[in-house]
């Protein structure tokens, strides 16, 4: 009985290897809901004061269908965030572009689906005419209300 005991509690430890969560979940496209491949994601630990200097950070890349996984995720605070080409960078619960996440609790037994929506960067293009429809060379533009550096010189070929 004694053996019987002792081989079930084997099998029961042997069957979670490293007591460590999952990440997994998906990117899309804030507009269109469309999956985003090929898009890179980090997960950070977040360090937690009078713990120590134990730091980690792991990188995937999103596949075909938008999807990623990370396995294996030892217990912790961690932020999720992705960075794409023509896109703001986005974080796990980010509701606006120029806003920020959340972090991400994961125990032990953790199974943790993330949506990540990205929010593609804009541009202005067009050209500058005068009253009598001539092209204007070199005219700055600033986005109104804004006290900021020009936007861009446009040049008249």
């Amino acid at each position: 009985m004694v053996r019987l005991s002792v081989l079930l509690l084997l099998a029961c430890t042997a069957s979670r290897p490293g007591r460590a969560g999952t990440i997994q979940g998906i990117v899309l496209d804030a507009a269109t809901g469309r999956a985003l491949a090929r898009t890179a994601l980090h997960l950070t630990l977040v360090p937690v004061p009078g713990a120590g200097t134990e730091s980690f950070h792991a990188t995937a890349k999103s596949a075909r269908s938008g999807q990623f996984s990370f396995g294996a995720v030892s217990p912790g605070l961690y932020l999720l965030t992705s960075s794409r080409a023509a896109y703001f960078p986005s974080a796990y619960a980010q509701r606006l572009p120029q806003g920020k996440g959340q972090p991400i609790t994961v125990t032990e037994t953790s199974q943790i689906f993330a949506e990540l929506r990205m929010h593609r960067k804009g541009a202005i293009s067009g050209r500058v005419l005068d009253e009598n429809g001539i092209g204007a060379g070199c005219i700055g533009s600033r986005i109104p209300g804004k006290k900021t550096a020009p936007l861009g010189w446009f040049r008249h070929n």
